[in-house]
């Protein structure tokens, strides 16, 4: 692998491990979100656990649907927008 490559797999490494802990300090467990999963109606979820593996998943939160109690996991990045906070 060259020099190049090296450094730039470095770098992601370190960003994935930041989302991680960034997500943990401004989700923390209890806190209450509503999020659009996959640009649908807004749902009301409670934090309850965050994903461990910075290398598949990173910033990943799981949660429950305060409504239906239906466990929801879901990926900022990726698939949701986090519209309210409310603290835990």
């Amino acid at each position: 692998m060259s020099d190049k490559m090296k450094k730039l797999a470095l770098g992601i490494k370190i960003k994935q491990k930041e989302l991680c802990l960034l997500a943990l300090n401004e989700y923390p467990i209890g806190t209450i979100v509503d999020v659009e999963i996959n640009a649908h109606q807004a749902v009301r979820i409670e934090i309850k656990g965050h994903n461990d593996n910075w290398w598949h998943g990173a910033g990943e939160m799981f949660g429950v649907n305060i409504e239906t109690e239906k466990l929801r996991k879901f990926n900022p990045i990726d698939d949701a927008t986090i519209i309210v906070t409310r603290p835990a």
